[in-house]
């Protein structure tokens, strides 16, 4: 009997850590998205954008987007809604 309880209580540290692992190690919204997303979003935005030419990150889930239409800053809350500006008009 006391092999068994040894195991589960191993077993549930490593669920523990793992838990707590998972939400130290970052925000999943910290990545950035891909040039077809951003496109996506600033066009969904009402801002006409045929294709994202650069990307710059100018914080976090805050990013400077580069399109041929002109540069707009993009920015996404903790429940990964996006907005969007003008560049230059804030």
């Amino acid at each position: 009997m006391r092999f068994f309880s040894k195991h589960i209580l191993k077993f549930r540290l490593f669920v523990l850590m793992t838990s707590v692992v998972a939400v130290v190690s970052g925000n999943a919204f910290a990545a950035q998205p891909d040039y077809g997303t951003m496109a996506a979003v600033i066009r969904s935005a009402n801002y006409p954008c045929a294709h994202v030419q650069s990307i710059n990150t100018a914080g976090s889930n805050m990013w400077s987007v580069e399109c041929n239409s002109g540069r707009f800053k993009v920015t996404r809350d903790a429940d990964g809604e996006y907005s969007v500006s003008k560049a230059g008009s804030e």
